[in-house]
């Protein structure tokens, strides 16, 4: 007597079989697994963008503040003492106009709501970059103040 094999459908297989059934085929498929390898560089690739604006900014984590220093002029002497405004990664993120890393803070954890040392958030200081701008009458491109809404719609998680 030969042993029965049974073959069940892929579609009414049971759950728990399911994923390692799709893994098979999916490494089977040359076209899977080219794209499960361009996903795989794209996350790297973009973890080592995030590392270098981190280190770039010297900023230790995506929630852990640095000490931007601002220096004035008094006079015709630089101040010895700069106004000192702590930043998070994410504020340094909206400051510069830099989607991809506002993106990539989020998704890596930082707090959208965090605040400066003066209790701005990002969002509030991308606003005030606008409003800067729109008094001083500076002719920003639509390039520049579509990015900038853009960074506010993902600070806003909208």
């Amino acid at each position: 007597m030969m042993p029965c094999q049974l073959h069940v459908p892929l579609d009414d297989a049971p759950s728990s079989l399911l994923p390692s059934i799709r893994e098979e085929e999916e490494s089977e498929n040359p076209e899977h697994t080219h794209r499960r390898v361009e996903r795989q560089k794209r996350r790297q690739r973009d973890q080592d963008d995030l590392e270098d604006f981190l280190a770039k900014h010297q900023f230790p984590d995506v929630n852990m503040r640095q000490r931007k220093q601002r220096s004035h002029r008094c006079g015709r002497l630089t101040c010895l003492f700069p106004e000192q405004e702590e930043l998070y990664p994410i504020h340094a993120a909206a400051m510069e106009g830099n989607l991809k890393m506002v993106v990539l803070l989020v998704r890596a954890g930082a707090n959208r709501e965090q605040e400066t040392s003066r209790g701005r958030t990002a969002s509030e200081l991308v606003e005030q970059s606008m409003r800067q701008d729109a008094a001083d009458g500076a002719s920003v491109s639509r390039v520049v103040n579509s990015r900038r809404i853009e960074i506010l719609q993902v600070l806003e998680g909208t």
